[in-house]
């Protein structure tokens, strides 16, 4: 009779892994190649950039973010750098924008737009507190999207201009 350790079970390891910690995640890593195998999709599929995230923050560098792109589904963006917009996320479906920019010197609301206009994939968007608030290229990328499904504001003051790109996104998803 052939003994299995449980352990080498993919499918056994990753339900393991959703019940832990994602730092604890990161650790069991380090085990052996099976494992990084199997729990890096776990760790990229939801990805949240904070400000000044400080050491956590320094691991997630552009180049982990290429090697890692197809893997991420899920992207919280507290703090949208210029090197992030540039990117490219072939799965993305959920992007939620909480404010836009690390420092004031950043503030340019065209880093949003671009953001969403790479990766023409999202099907759910949210905005929330953004500052600056989202300008017209913005709410016309999103209205732009192919398979948009949802769209969620939170304390977002917009503009006449940009009220009508606004309401043109809501028209499309009423159809």
């Amino acid at each position: 009779m052939v003994r299995i350790n449980p352990l080498y079970l993919p499918e056994l390891l990753a339900e393991i892994a959703k019940y832990l910690e994602k730092r604890h995640v990161v650790k069991c890593l380090q085990v052996c190649k099976h494992w990084y195998h199997i729990l890096v999709p776990l760790i990229w599929r939801s990805v949240v950039i904070r400000a000044n995230a400080g050491a956590t923050g320094s691991a997630l560098t552009r180049e982990c973010f290429l090697k890692y792109s197809d893997l991420i589904f899920e992207l919280w963006d507290y703090c949208i750098l210029p090197g992030h917009c540039t990117m490219t996320f072939p799965n993305l479906h959920t992007l939620d924008l909480c404010s836009y920019f690390d420092t004031p010197d950043n503030r340019d609301e065209s880093y949003a737009a671009e953001l969403v206009s790479l990766n023409p994939s999202l099907v759910d968007i949210s905005v929330s507190r953004p500052d600056p608030t989202p300008d017209v290229q913005f709410w016309e990328e999103v209205s732009n999207l192919q398979y948009l499904k949802s769209i969620r504001t939170f304390n977002v003051a917009l503009h006449e201009d940009e009220m009508e790109a606004f309401w043109k996104v809501l028209s499309k998803l009423e159809k």
